[in-house]
């Protein structure tokens, strides 16, 4: 995988900060290296055990972080699908465990946010969705965070678009927009948008 960059593009509540923190969904995301074995060349994420990469970040507080990846080889099933375990450790946050998920063209990354104090399961994306196609899905278990109901919209920006970041060009680059809703009983409200860049 690289994820090549992320932004949010509008924030509501305080609350919604917190996804911010979460190793994966950091803003201003940026590939150091990736080690990536050949059986995973295929895919928009290196799921072969010791494939690793790490991010440099600015965290909520303002200071810097780096984020290292690395897949364990391991896997744990939630909900009936296989994940790949990676274990992460942060100069931040600590050390800790993601998971990613790879099959039938749905691409997602779980882990905890103890500041949120639930596990999100992200939906990336499905590699075989046109331009302007939409998924909507809960980022979580029971469908709540914060005893808020919570679901993603899941669209796909561009596809097959080249991107300069840093000075390395990538291409077949697909652009997803996820856009977090939360329900205050006033029916779903966006809370924030990320959006991802993602090469094999």
């Amino acid at each position: 995988i690289q994820i090549i960059s992320l932004h949010i593009k509008k924030m509501k509540r305080n609350l919604l900060i917190l996804f911010v923190v979460l190793p994966f969904f950091y803003v201003g995301c940026k590939k150091d290296s990736v080690n990536k074995a050949s059986s995973s060349a295929d895919s928009y994420f290196p799921v072969s055990a010791g494939s690793t990469w790490r991010y440099y970040d600015l965290v909520q507080s303002g200071e810097s972080d780096t984020v290292t990846v690395t897949l364990t080889g391991a896997t744990t099933v939630f909900n009936g699908k296989t994940y790949y375990n990676a274990a992460t450790s942060s100069t931040w946050s600590g050390n800790g465990t993601e998971y990613f998920y790879a099959g039938d063209h749905i691409y997602s990354l779980r882990a905890l946010n103890a500041y949120a104090e639930s596990v999100i399961d992200l939906k990336l994306f499905n590699d075989t969705a046109a331009v302007g196609s939409s998924l909507i899905s809960s980022p979580t278990d029971n469908g709540v965070i914060d005893k808020v109901p919570v679901r993603t919209i899941n669209k796909i920006i561009e596809k097959n678009i080249v991107k300069t970041v840093a000075g390395k060009t990538f291409t077949d680059v697909i652009h997803t927009e996820i856009d977090f809703q939360y329900n205050y009983s006033n029916g779903y409200q966006s809370g924030f948008v990320e959006n991802f860049y993602l090469a094999k």
